[in-house]
């Protein structure tokens, strides 16, 4: 009887032994997952923080690289059509950036951009002066922003870094151009306060291009940062704009929230260059947080416009 049970015991270690090898092996592997979950976590976090610090000396240096609107955009300083590449060029694109520079002309001559009706209209280009270039600087940092942010994301070290790398690369070379040019940063901000003042509601700009204001900067009258104008809501009933959709929290429209703005209650400086609300960061931070499905049927438009409006109306003069 003795023999027969420690045959039987036996017989079960072994048939038991496989499974708690399986067993073992399974959890093994659940515990390497889990180590290249936690390290894909903090190599995206390394990397979001070298971007959050990228945004951080681009504000400090004062050249607005954001603001300067280009090309396909409806705004600019005469991009050179003759160039190659990102070198600058003067307004008949003769002269380089070192000749530019010696000739004292810090002062910007005249160039055009797309008004709301459509026309072409004189306008001063800014305190870029006749520094232009084939391609935005904006259009490049933040499509190269993007996509870092993107790869940071899906912890893919070795891409997010050749990306942010080419991105300090890209912005360096420009404010290196800035400067041998003679671009002032303090000229930068006293332009860009200048405009502010300048601005004028959005109801007196009649029909709009969306591409003219896509990912255009949303600042307050004391030239605060406030978000980016990423799109518009349009009213089912009226046909017209309803509300801006505004990126808040992060730089270059990638932000953290997404809120809507009523759209009457923007202005908008010459040249589409930057939207206006006079209200503190906080505002924006604390206003309801919304998502594309939000606008999705007429009777949600008009249960989420009721939340948006209460929460607007208390700030409206």
């Amino acid at each position: 009887m003795r023999r027969t049970l420690l045959l039987a015991s036996a017989i079960a270690l072994a048939s038991t032994a496989p499974a708690l090898a399986a067993s073992d092996g399974s959890r093994e592997k659940q515990d390497q997952r889990a180590d290249a979950a936690l390290q894909n976590r903090e190599v995206a976090q390394a990397c979001l923080d070298r971007l959050d610090a990228f945004g951080q000396q681009m504000d400090e240096q004062g050249y607005w690289l954001t603001g300067w609107r280009g090309g396909w955009a409806g705004y600019g300083v005469r991009p050179g059509l003759g160039t190659t590449g990102m070198t600058p060029v003067t307004g008949g694109g003769t002269a380089d950036v070192q000749t530019q520079a010696s000739t004292g002309d810090a002062h910007p001559r005249q160039g055009t951009y797309a008004s709301s009706d459509g026309d072409r209209q004189m306008r001063d280009p800014g305190p870029w002066g006749d520094v232009g270039w084939q391609m935005a600087p904006r259009y490049q940092i933040r499509t190269l922003y993007g996509a870092a942010h993107i790869l940071a994301r899906q912890g893919d070290m070795e891409g997010c870094r050749a990306v942010t790398d080419q991105l300090e690369r890209i912005h360096e070379r420009y404010t290196s151009e800035l400067q041998q040019a003679g671009v002032d940063p303090d000229e930068v901000g006293s332009w860009r306060a200048q405009q502010i003042a300048a601005a004028v509601p959005v109801e007196q700009l009649g029909s709009v291009r969306l591409d003219s204001i896509a990912g255009t900067d949303l600042r307050n009258t004391r030239d605060e940062q406030l978000g980016s104008v990423e799109d518009v809501v349009i009213d089912p009933q009226s046909g017209d704009i309803a509300y801006a959709i505004v990126s808040v929290g992060g730089f270059l429209g990638i932000g953290d929230r997404t809120v809507a703005v009523p759209w009457k209650m923007l202005e908008v400086t010459p040249g589409y260059n930057t939207f206006v609300l006079d209200m503190k960061e906080d505002v924006l931070d604390n206003a309801p947080e919304i998502t594309p499905e939000f606008f999705g049927s007429q009777d949600f438009f008009e249960e989420v416009r009721g939340e948006l409006d209460t929460y607007w109306n208390q700030f409206r003069n």
